[in-house]
């Protein structure tokens, strides 16, 4: 547990972080259950992923649910098409 709060305080001393966002569900529960008062004691707000997540889905079907359109990230993440593959790497100059 105190390296999990070390570790978060680093972030906020050395590199000038405002606010920690744990990016594992047990550092996350460590920070924001566990350590009382963890704010004052590293000097930032820690906002726990595992319910900004579920937050976020209720805010979606909060929405959904008044008839307004939620943002879709569907294709987001899919690979490009090869050819656009092939046109980038002949202008970096770089094989495929």
């Amino acid at each position: 547990m105190e390296r999990v709060v070390a570790a978060a305080d680093a972030c906020v001393r050395e590199d000038g972080a405002e606010v920690i966002i744990p990016g594992c569900t047990l550092a996350s529960s460590i920070l924001t259950h566990e350590v009382p008062d963890v704010a004052a004691r590293i000097g930032a707000p820690v906002v726990d992923g595992m319910v900004a997540g579920f937050k976020l889905a209720e805010m979606l079907a909060d929405l959904r649910a008044a008839g307004l359109p939620c943002v879709s990230r569907r294709g987001f993440f899919e690979r490009p098409p090869a050819t656009d593959y092939e046109l980038l790497r002949t202008f970096l100059g770089k094989p495929i």
